[in-house]
């Protein structure tokens, strides 16, 4: 139960990490904007005040990961590009 409630925040920091993101570099309309707004709410509401709030905690940890594969994929990438008989 406990691993579940855990996964269940994981995805959910990892959803709204990704969503401020969007809002950020994205340039939306108000009604997009509004629309990513609405899909972070729905998907708070659905946990308990201390998973919110654990998901605020783990957002920058999470960001952080992120970060770190999207560099391995792009290392990946431009290893791939450079050896193209390598993979």
């Amino acid at each position: 139960q406990q691993k579940k409630a855990n996964a269940a925040v994981e995805q959910t920091a990892r959803f709204v990490t990704t969503s401020l993101r969007i809002l950020t570099y994205q340039r939306l309309d108000p009604t997009a904007e509004q629309n990513v707004l609405n899909e972070v709410a729905t998907s708070l509401k659905k946990l308990s005040q201390d998973d919110m709030k654990a998901v605020f905690e783990r957002s920058p940890a999470t960001v952080l990961q992120d970060a770190l594969g999207v560099g391995s994929l792009f290392a990946m990438l431009f290893v791939g590009l450079s050896m193209p008989g390598l993979f």
